[in-house]
Protein backbone atom coordinates (compact mmCIF):
# COMPACT_ATOMS: atom_id res chain seq x y z
CA UNK A 1 0.00 0.00 0.00
CA UNK A 2 2.77 2.43 0.84
CA UNK A 3 4.76 1.72 -2.36
CA UNK A 4 1.42 2.32 -3.88
CA UNK A 5 0.45 5.69 -2.24
CA UNK A 6 4.45 6.43 -3.06
CA UNK A 7 4.23 5.98 -7.11
CA UNK A 8 0.30 7.34 -7.51
CA UNK A 9 0.34 10.21 -5.05
CA UNK A 10 3.75 10.87 -4.23
CA UNK A 11 3.55 10.39 -0.46
CA UNK A 12 6.19 9.23 1.85
CA UNK A 13 4.17 7.62 4.59
CA UNK A 14 5.34 8.77 8.35
CA UNK A 15 4.01 7.52 11.49
CA UNK A 16 3.34 8.05 14.75
CA UNK A 17 5.30 6.00 17.48
CA UNK A 18 2.43 5.36 19.23
CA UNK A 19 1.45 3.29 16.44
CA UNK A 20 4.39 1.12 16.10
CA UNK A 21 3.37 -2.48 16.36
CA UNK A 22 6.47 -3.71 18.22
CA UNK A 23 6.04 -3.10 21.97
CA UNK A 24 9.38 -2.34 23.01
CA UNK A 25 9.35 0.54 20.22
CA UNK A 26 9.98 4.31 21.54
CA UNK A 27 10.79 2.71 25.07
CA UNK A 28 13.69 3.20 27.09
CA UNK A 29 15.15 1.91 30.12
CA UNK A 30 16.97 3.75 33.27
CA UNK A 31 19.41 2.76 36.26
CA UNK A 32 18.51 0.61 38.49
CA UNK A 33 21.65 0.19 40.41
CA UNK A 34 22.48 3.33 41.94
CA UNK A 35 25.02 3.84 43.95
CA UNK A 36 25.53 6.97 47.08
CA UNK A 37 27.92 8.99 44.56
CA UNK A 38 25.05 8.83 41.87
CA UNK A 39 22.47 9.60 44.22
CA UNK A 40 23.34 12.55 45.63
CA UNK A 41 24.69 13.92 42.02
CA UNK A 42 21.29 13.82 40.76
CA UNK A 43 19.39 13.47 43.99
CA UNK A 44 20.57 16.57 45.57
CA UNK A 45 17.83 19.55 44.92
CA UNK A 46 14.91 20.85 46.89
CA UNK A 47 12.65 20.30 44.24
CA UNK A 48 13.12 16.26 44.71
CA UNK A 49 13.66 16.11 48.41
CA UNK A 50 11.07 18.68 49.44
CA UNK A 51 8.74 16.04 47.60
CA UNK A 52 10.38 13.10 49.77
CA UNK A 53 10.51 14.57 52.98
CA UNK A 54 6.84 15.13 52.84
CA UNK A 55 6.17 10.91 51.39
CA UNK A 56 8.65 10.70 54.68
CA UNK A 57 6.34 12.62 57.09
CA UNK A 58 3.10 10.05 56.09
CA UNK A 59 4.94 6.54 55.32
CA UNK A 60 7.43 7.13 58.23
CA UNK A 61 5.70 9.05 60.63
CA UNK A 62 9.20 11.61 59.77
CA UNK A 63 9.19 13.71 62.76
CA UNK A 64 12.45 16.15 62.42
CA UNK A 65 12.48 19.36 59.70
CA UNK A 66 13.20 19.62 56.57
CA UNK A 67 16.94 21.01 57.25
CA UNK A 68 17.78 17.68 58.79
CA UNK A 69 15.95 15.41 56.26
CA UNK A 70 18.28 17.11 53.74
CA UNK A 71 21.17 15.89 55.43
CA UNK A 72 19.70 12.43 57.08
CA UNK A 73 18.53 10.95 53.39
CA UNK A 74 21.65 10.68 52.06
CA UNK A 75 22.94 8.77 55.50
CA UNK A 76 20.05 6.35 56.96
CA UNK A 77 19.32 3.45 54.59
CA UNK A 78 15.51 3.81 55.06
CA UNK A 79 15.39 7.56 54.03
CA UNK A 80 18.07 6.59 51.21
CA UNK A 81 15.39 3.81 49.91
CA UNK A 82 12.61 6.01 49.95
CA UNK A 83 14.44 8.81 48.32
CA UNK A 84 15.47 5.84 45.46
CA UNK A 85 12.00 4.18 45.07
CA UNK A 86 10.56 7.95 44.45
CA UNK A 87 12.97 8.71 41.96
CA UNK A 88 12.89 4.72 40.30
CA UNK A 89 9.13 4.81 40.21
CA UNK A 90 9.20 8.86 38.50
CA UNK A 91 11.76 7.20 35.78
CA UNK A 92 9.29 4.21 35.14
CA UNK A 93 6.36 6.45 34.68
CA UNK A 94 8.82 7.94 31.96
CA UNK A 95 9.67 5.38 30.29
CA UNK A 96 6.51 4.33 30.04
CA UNK A 97 5.18 6.73 28.08
CA UNK A 98 7.73 8.33 26.33
CA UNK A 99 6.13 6.26 23.20
CA UNK A 100 2.82 8.29 23.83
CA UNK A 101 4.99 11.67 24.55
CA UNK A 102 7.23 11.32 21.34
CA UNK A 103 4.14 10.83 19.50
CA UNK A 104 2.94 14.22 20.24
CA UNK A 105 5.80 16.19 18.13
CA UNK A 106 7.57 13.34 16.14
CA UNK A 107 6.48 11.33 13.32
CA UNK A 108 8.47 8.30 11.87
CA UNK A 109 9.29 6.81 7.99
CA UNK A 110 10.63 3.24 7.62
CA UNK A 111 12.32 2.21 5.19
CA UNK A 112 14.95 -0.22 4.33
CA UNK A 113 18.25 -0.54 2.64
CA UNK A 114 17.87 -3.25 0.56
CA UNK A 115 15.12 -4.84 -1.62
CA UNK A 116 16.13 -8.73 -1.39
CA UNK A 117 15.71 -9.80 2.31
CA UNK A 118 12.50 -12.59 2.01
CA UNK A 119 11.22 -11.45 5.58
CA UNK A 120 10.34 -7.43 4.19
CA UNK A 121 8.42 -9.11 1.08
CA UNK A 122 6.77 -11.88 3.27
CA UNK A 123 5.24 -9.02 5.80
CA UNK A 124 5.27 -5.80 4.23
CA UNK A 125 4.38 -6.58 0.27
CA UNK A 126 1.68 -9.01 0.69
CA UNK A 127 3.28 -12.17 0.36
CA UNK A 128 5.38 -11.30 -2.62
CA UNK A 129 2.66 -10.00 -4.59
CA UNK A 130 3.17 -5.86 -3.90
CA UNK A 131 6.35 -4.29 -5.03
CA UNK A 132 9.22 -2.40 -3.50
CA UNK A 133 10.10 0.92 -4.56
CA UNK A 134 13.71 2.18 -4.39
CA UNK A 135 14.39 5.64 -4.33
CA UNK A 136 17.43 8.57 -3.60
CA UNK A 137 16.24 11.83 -2.12
CA UNK A 138 18.30 14.69 -3.93
CA UNK A 139 14.93 16.47 -5.75
CA UNK A 140 12.49 16.18 -3.31
CA UNK A 141 11.91 18.92 -0.24
CA UNK A 142 11.67 16.22 2.42
CA UNK A 143 11.95 18.09 6.16
CA UNK A 144 13.63 16.22 8.45
CA UNK A 145 15.58 15.78 11.93
CA UNK A 146 17.81 13.02 11.26
CA UNK A 147 17.78 9.96 9.04
CA UNK A 148 20.18 6.97 9.73
CA UNK A 149 20.22 3.24 9.66
CA UNK A 150 18.69 1.66 12.82
CA UNK A 151 20.77 0.07 15.39
CA UNK A 152 19.96 -3.48 16.80
CA UNK A 153 20.86 -4.37 19.98
CA UNK A 154 19.72 -6.42 22.80
CA UNK A 155 19.51 -3.33 25.04
CA UNK A 156 17.03 -0.39 25.65
CA UNK A 157 18.68 3.50 25.71
CA UNK A 158 19.19 3.95 28.89
CA UNK A 159 17.94 7.38 29.91
CA UNK A 160 19.60 9.70 33.01
CA UNK A 161 17.74 10.73 35.68
CA UNK A 162 18.03 14.84 35.18
CA UNK A 163 16.89 13.73 31.87
CA UNK A 164 14.08 16.40 31.52
CA UNK A 165 17.03 18.92 33.21
CA UNK A 166 18.95 18.38 30.17
CA UNK A 167 19.84 21.38 27.50
CA UNK A 168 17.18 20.72 24.22
CA UNK A 169 20.39 19.74 21.94
CA UNK A 170 21.64 16.51 25.05
CA UNK A 171 17.76 15.76 25.00
CA UNK A 172 17.64 15.51 21.55
CA UNK A 173 20.61 12.77 21.52
CA UNK A 174 18.24 10.86 23.39
CA UNK A 175 15.34 11.14 21.39
CA UNK A 176 16.84 9.81 18.50
CA UNK A 177 18.91 7.37 19.99
CA UNK A 178 15.44 5.84 21.41
CA UNK A 179 14.31 6.22 17.42
CA UNK A 180 16.82 4.47 16.01
CA UNK A 181 17.31 1.79 18.48
CA UNK A 182 15.62 -1.71 18.18
CA UNK A 183 15.89 -4.96 19.53
CA UNK A 184 18.00 -7.52 17.64
CA UNK A 185 14.75 -9.59 16.74
CA UNK A 186 14.28 -7.06 14.31
CA UNK A 187 17.73 -6.57 12.65
CA UNK A 188 16.59 -8.94 9.30
CA UNK A 189 14.76 -5.97 8.22
CA UNK A 190 17.82 -3.40 7.82
CA UNK A 191 15.77 -0.78 8.31
CA UNK A 192 16.47 3.12 7.78
CA UNK A 193 14.57 5.15 9.38
CA UNK A 194 13.40 9.39 8.61
CA UNK A 195 12.51 11.16 11.90
CA UNK A 196 10.59 14.46 11.49
CA UNK A 197 8.20 16.60 13.14
CA UNK A 198 4.96 16.35 12.78
CA UNK A 199 4.31 20.06 11.68
CA UNK A 200 6.22 19.56 8.92
CA UNK A 201 4.15 16.89 7.77
CA UNK A 202 0.79 16.45 5.79
CA UNK A 203 -2.19 14.87 7.95
CA UNK A 204 -3.90 12.21 6.42
CA UNK A 205 -7.41 12.60 7.30
CA UNK A 206 -8.45 9.21 5.99
CA UNK A 207 -5.75 7.40 8.26
CA UNK A 208 -3.76 7.71 11.16
CA UNK A 209 -0.73 8.57 9.22
CA UNK A 210 1.34 11.70 8.16
CA UNK A 211 3.43 12.17 4.73
CA UNK A 212 5.39 14.30 2.82
CA UNK A 213 5.49 14.59 -0.82
CA UNK A 214 8.17 12.73 -2.78
CA UNK A 215 9.17 14.04 -6.46
CA UNK A 216 8.85 10.88 -8.45
CA UNK A 217 12.33 11.96 -10.16
CA UNK A 218 13.51 10.36 -7.12
CA UNK A 219 12.72 7.03 -7.80
CA UNK A 220 14.82 4.95 -9.33
CA UNK A 221 13.70 1.63 -9.10
CA UNK A 222 10.81 -0.88 -8.58
CA UNK A 223 11.08 -4.31 -7.52
CA UNK A 224 8.10 -6.48 -8.42
CA UNK A 225 7.62 -9.34 -5.94
CA UNK A 226 7.95 -13.15 -6.99
CA UNK A 227 3.83 -13.24 -7.33
CA UNK A 228 3.29 -10.49 -8.54
CA UNK A 229 -0.02 -10.36 -10.85
CA UNK A 230 1.40 -8.67 -14.47
CA UNK A 231 -2.53 -7.23 -14.71
CA UNK A 232 -2.11 -5.36 -11.37
CA UNK A 233 -2.93 -2.22 -10.42
CA UNK A 234 1.00 -0.74 -10.62
CA UNK A 235 0.61 -1.02 -14.29
CA UNK A 236 -1.28 1.74 -15.25
CA UNK A 237 1.30 3.96 -13.09
CA UNK A 238 4.20 2.21 -14.73
CA UNK A 239 2.87 3.65 -18.10
CA UNK A 240 2.58 7.54 -16.61
CA UNK A 241 6.47 7.12 -14.64
CA UNK A 242 8.99 8.98 -17.07
CA UNK A 243 12.42 8.69 -16.37
CA UNK A 244 15.28 6.50 -16.21
CA UNK A 245 13.55 3.58 -13.88
CA UNK A 246 15.20 0.32 -13.33
CA UNK A 247 12.48 -2.37 -13.57
CA UNK A 248 13.28 -6.01 -11.73
CA UNK A 249 11.35 -8.89 -11.05
CA UNK A 250 12.18 -10.75 -7.93
CA UNK A 251 12.69 -14.77 -8.13
CA UNK A 252 13.14 -17.28 -5.27
CA UNK A 253 17.01 -18.55 -5.80
CA UNK A 254 16.27 -22.63 -7.01
CA UNK A 255 19.60 -23.74 -4.81
CA UNK A 256 19.44 -21.44 -1.95
CA UNK A 257 16.83 -19.47 0.87
CA UNK A 258 17.66 -16.30 -1.05
CA UNK A 259 15.93 -13.97 -3.94
CA UNK A 260 17.39 -12.89 -7.32
CA UNK A 261 16.73 -10.05 -9.53
CA UNK A 262 16.44 -9.97 -13.24
CA UNK A 263 16.43 -6.71 -14.89
CA UNK A 264 12.77 -6.49 -17.10
CA UNK A 265 11.67 -4.14 -19.76
CA UNK A 266 9.04 -1.78 -18.99
CA UNK A 267 7.34 -2.72 -21.58
CA UNK A 268 6.30 -6.39 -21.07
CA UNK A 269 4.02 -4.55 -17.68
CA UNK A 270 2.81 -2.08 -20.10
Amino acid sequence: MKGYQLLNEGKLIFTLPRYFNDIHEFSPSYIDELDNEYIVKYFNSDEILKQVFTIARVTLDYQKDYKEFKTAVFNEPELTYLLMHDRKQYMSYICANFKKAMSEYWCVCCLSDTWGKNIMWAHYANSHKGICVGFEIKNSDIKLLASAKVKYSNDKVVLPYNFFSLGDSDKSKYYTDVTFTKSTEWKEESEVRILSEIGECIHDENSKRYYQELDISDVKSIYLGADYSFDDKYNKLFKEIIGPIDLYKVNSNIKEFSLNRERINRKYVL
